[in-house]
């Protein structure tokens, strides 16, 4: 019996560090919409973002609040995803987004509080923001969301001030990823610039039918339900080819170089932002779909839609013109999938 309970004792001393060394991911989410919620829980649930266990983190402004009042409700109807709200209490005055300004305190404790940060889509960044007047095309994302682009500069900085010391630098290895909208403001906050119009100022096109005419692997948004009011039924997405560079984050091994992409923008980056490369681009080479900073290897972005959760459903179609019924092939599936497994290696401290 003393045998047995000296055992005892012993496997209880080694299941102890084990049980220390499961670790709790915190991922904050900017524009913590019920939609983008569920989608950062479909891929937690699905298992296509790993880890030992997780608490979710929205992030808004005090400004902010009324409009996700039903994100505080799924929430609570969602107790055991362990999602809770950061609120900024300040703003951030378009002209104070690049320096230390009165929210300086309160991303430092953000960024203390979380592991990583996803920047989903939205509307357009305030061309004022990047040094442009405004095109007619550009529907600007809520000033109360502005904070976003001054919280990027924090974190990484730009090139509006070579002398400031963003917060990455204390954690170089912290997790920033941006997709659509997200990848616009991490380049915006490098000091970067963008094309507002892609149909017109990368191809000349001044009308719905010269868009909807062109090659699909030209197409970055679906315009068909603009172009003829009988076509509402129609998807909002479009696909196409991405040419995945050799040098970047999605080189993944053995898999496929150009995958099928899903596409919802009209705008696009145009002047690279400080420390950053291309990482994919549109097949043409015309569009940039992909950027990655050099210097802080878990920084990096893509224009297109990995965060689309019905591409990892089986069966999905998609009605992507009055003729085309769109079904994503396996090859770019892997890619997606590879997509996902990759952000978690970097997440768990793998990468």
């Amino acid at each position: 019996m003393k045998k047995f309970l000296i055992i005892l004792i012993l496997l209880a001393g080694l299941t102890e560090p084990f049980a220390q060394s499961k670790t709790c991911k915190r991922i904050g989410l900017m524009n913590p919409t019920v939609k983008n919620l569920e989608k950062v829980l479909y891929f937690i649930h699905k298992d296509l973002i790993h880890a030992d266990s997780f608490k979710i983190i929205g992030v808004l402004s005090k400004a902010q609040q009324e409009s996700f009042k039903h994100s505080y409700e799924f929430a609570a109807k969602h107790t055991k995803d362990h999602i809770s709200f950061e609120v900024i209490q300040n703003e951030v005055p378009i002209d104070s987004l690049f320096c230390n300004n009165q929210c300086s305190q309160e991303f430092l404790k953000i960024f203390n509080e979380t592991d990583a940060l996803l920047f989903f889509g939205g509307d357009d960044i305030p061309p004022r923001i990047y040094g442009e007047k405004t095109f007619i095309t550009t529907e600007m994302i809520p000033k109360e969301q502005n904070w976003e682009i001054s919280f990027l500069y924090h974190l990484t900085g730009g090139a509006q001030n070579a002398d400031y010391s963003p917060l990455i630098e204390r954690r170089p290895d912290y997790l920033i990823l941006g997709i659509c909208l997200g990848m616009q403001e991490i380049n915006v906050a490098a000091g970067g610039t963008l094309y507002q119009d892609i149909p017109f100022q990368i191809y000349n096109q001044t009308n719905f039918q010269e868009i909807t005419a062109a090659p699909l692997d030209n197409q970055h948004k679906n315009f068909w339900r603009k172009s003829d009011n009988t076509l509402d039924e129609l998807s909002g997405l479009t696909f196409h080819h991405v040419k995945i560079l050799s040098d970047g984050p999605l080189n993944f091994a053995g898999i496929n170089q150009a995958p099928y992409g899903v596409s919802v923008h009209h705008q696009a980056v145009k002047d690279l932002g400080k420390n950053y490369k291309i990482s994919a681009t549109s097949m043409d080479g015309k569009v940039i779909e992909g950027i990655y900073n050099t210097k802080y290897p878990n920084v990096y972005a893509i224009q297109f839609h990995t965060d689309v959760t019905a591409l990892y459903d089986d069966g999905s179609k998609f009605n992507i013109a009055p003729d085309k019924v769109f079904e994503l092939d396996e090859t770019s599936k892997l890619f997606h999938i590879e997509f996902w497994k990759n952000f978690s290696s970097r997440l768990n401290g793998e990468k």
